[in-house]
């Protein structure tokens, strides 16, 4: 008798299953098998064929040593009539799968079981699939398996999860993690752990896209926790008046400015009427209000203002308008805003009669801010030479111009000293003045001039004046017309030292014109034998 036990959801069973039956039969017909064995003789047995034993065996397979089959001795096998080749017993009964009614052990037989194989006695089948939750692969049957699932028993394909928590958040029972639970939360997906609420609807201001209700959105809310739906902001710092303690910016708390929306710093309010200067209409209290008041700190009410500079008298610092007060400006009566002073004689320049001192009254003066007593002006323009950009008047102001004074627009400059050509006294720097220099913008100190011509050799483009010009010339040196050259090596022949190119120069050679290396000359007459004919 073996006695199998498992546990349901209503407490413990037992349950016996009765092997009596089976295993008697199974040990009377071993017995019976084996008696019969030992009392047949071994001719008879060995004259019963295999097909009479294989027949016997199909008629009576409880007698044979594996019943079933499938390889493993029925001493041994866990389905001694049932075929299970692998032996496997997922529940550890003792009775293998193939035979066993309840697989996992669960009190669920396996005919009616929806976790075959996973211990499931209560048959819990959250998504109604068919499959037990124990080994459902997807218990919510929202397409994410469970053992990635954020959240297994709830639908969450989409895994959102707010706050990180590794619970989705459909089944996150507070999903921003600020300790309110979200049924109970004004802002469920805002952290709002205060549930601070200014306007008392539905939203907290964590998530309140409008925390005062005003209209406008707290982004551009310029006071988002105060009704300003004007948004008005005085001095433009972003807080709205409605909710800036100083309206102005001024460094004062309204509550103590006496300019709110004005900057008055100082508080200045001379005529002490509670109104700071910033605000007050009429700040020195005098019948003329400040917008038409010439002095509006200081009491003018006849409005006088002798220079008509808007300014009344009682309160103008500075008489000629220039912006220099007059104690300490140059010239008192008349605008002289920079104070020049050319001559630093204390009176400045746009009341000076003589800006430059140079006894040439301003007025008359070719060059009133530069001392030209002499009045000098080379190029008769307006403007003397002390003052004037270009003198010469050729269009390069002097400080660039290589002759300041005489008109050279080509700024040629053959030696480059700094000088140019119009007014250096030697243009080639050669040493010879260029008066009396044959080559004026080349340098030609010896003023060799082979041919007399008066251009000397450095600037003569025919040296020797023989008509052929010397980039062309065989004989640049050497009066040579009609450009012989009677061995051809580039040398005219009144130049060449050896016409007849034999190595012996002209002035010994016996045959001047015709090779003779060897000075052969049989008759001693003085000719040489190649050239001796007579």
């Amino acid at each position: 008798m073996n006695t199998h036990r498992w546990f349901g959801g209503h407490g413990q069973r037992d349950a016996q299953r009765s092997l009596s039956g089976p295993v008697l039969s199974l040990v009377f017909a071993i017995f019976l098998g084996s008696l019969f064995f030992m009392l047949t003789p071994l001719s008879l047995l060995a004259a019963a064929d295999g097909v009479a034993v294989a027949h016997n065996s199909a008629q009576h397979p409880i007698a044979s040593a594996d019943a079933d089959g499938d390889g493993h001795p029925n001493t041994t096998d866990n389905c001694p009539l049932v075929a299970n080749y692998d032996q496997e017993d997922r529940d550890g009964d003792g009775f293998g799968n193939a035979c066993d009614a309840d697989d996992d052990e669960d009190g669920v037989e396996d005919n009616v079981d929806n976790c075959v194989l996973h211990y499931n006695p209560g048959q819990d089948d959250k998504d109604g699939d068919g499959l037990g939750n124990t080994c459902d692969p997807d218990d919510d049957q929202d397409t994410v398996e469970d053992n990635v699932d954020n959240c297994v028993l709830v639908s969450n394909p989409g895994q959102e999860d707010h706050d990180f928590d590794g619970l989705g958040n459909k089944c996150d029972a507070d999903d921003d993690q600020d300790g309110v639970e979200d049924g109970q939360d004004n802002c469920p997906l805002n952290g709002n752990p205060n549930q601070a609420n200014n306007d008392g609807d539905d939203w907290g201001n964590a998530c309140d896209a409008d925390d005062d209700e005003d209209g406008i959105e707290d982004g551009q809310d310029n006071c988002p926790l105060v009704y300003n739906l004007d948004q008005n902001d005085s001095d433009g710092d972003g807080i709205g008046n409605k909710c800036d303690p100083d309206d102005d910016n001024d460094g004062i708390p309204d509550g103590n400015d006496n300019c709110l929306v004005k900057p008055n710093p100082d508080q200045a309010d001379p005529d002490s009427d509670g109104w700071g200067n910033a605000c007050d209409a009429d700040d020195d209290n005098d019948g003329a209000e400040d917008h038409v008041d010439n002095c509006v700190l200081k009491a003018n009410p006849t409005q006088d203002d002798r220079d008509g500079d808007g300014l009344g008298d009682a309160c103008d610092p500075d008489d000629d308008q220039d912006t220099v007060e007059d104690n300490v400006d140059n010239c008192v009566l008349v605008s002289n805003p920079g104070q020049e002073d050319h001559d630093f004689d204390g009176l400045g320049n746009k009341c000076d009669a003589d800006d430059d001192q140079d006894g040439i009254e301003d007025g008359f003066d070719n060059c009133p801010l530069n001392g030209n007593p002499g009045q000098e002006n080379i190029d008769s323009d307006p403007w003397g030479n002390a003052c004037d950009a270009d003198d010469d008047e050729d269009g390069v102001e002097d400080g660039q111009d290589n002759c300041p004074v005489l008109y050279n627009l080509d700024q040629e400059d053959s030696d480059g000293d700094g000088l140019g050509n119009k007014c250096d006294a030697d243009d080639d720097n050669d040493g010879i003045p260029d008066g009396n220099d044959n080559c004026l913008v080349k340098p030609n100190p010896d003023q060799a001039d082979l041919d007399g011509d008066s251009w000397g050799n450095a600037c003569d483009a025919d040296d020797d004046n023989d008509g052929a010009e010397d980039n062309v010339d065989n004989c640049v040196l050497h009066h040579n017309p009609t450009q012989d050259d009677r061995d051809q090596d580039g040398l005219g022949d009144a130049c060449d030292p050896d016409d007849d190119q034999d190595t012996v120069e002209d002035n010994v050679d016996n045959c001047v014109l015709v090779p003779n290396t060897g000075q052969e000359d049989a008759d001693q007459d003085g000719v040489g034998d190649v050239c001796d004919f007579t």
